[in-house]
């Protein structure tokens, strides 16, 4: 969780995304990204307020980039743990096309079909 403190440096931070100095940008991009997915809802509010394709390329681009990490981070600590949950490891993959999954839901919807009798009454529970 960041501090409000923090909050307003990232907010200040992004809007100085269209920086033309490509050395004080890549400063800038440096320290959005430090923030990690702690910075993502502020990435997105920019990128739906801006309106130029430059900002908007730089904010697309730092996003990916926080999101690859994470995925990175997030697999190296499922092999660590055994990688034997094998739907752990397919949500973890499919988070990184669709960052806003539910991922509660389609846990408790495969729950509820491991669980679910067959129509013609064999029991389809799967363990």
């Amino acid at each position: 969780m960041i501090t409000d403190d923090q909050k307003k440096q990232l907010k200040a931070m992004i809007s100085l995304m269209d920086e033309p100095d490509e050395e004080t940008y890549l400063k800038i991009r440096h320290k959005v990204y430090a923030f990690g997915k702690e910075a993502l809802p502020f990435l997105e509010k920019a990128m739906e307020e801006t309106f130029s394709e430059l900002m908007h390329q730089r904010i697309t681009g730092i996003m990916q980039s926080i999101r690859q990490e994470s995925l990175y981070s997030d697999l190296r600590e499922w092999v660590r743990l055994g990688s034997s949950d094998l739907l752990n490891g397919h949500l973890l993959v499919t988070r990184s096309q669709y960052p806003d999954l539910d991922e509660t839901s389609i846990i408790q919807r495969i729950e509820q079909m491991r669980m679910c009798e067959c129509p013609c009454g064999w029991n389809s529970t799967i363990t």
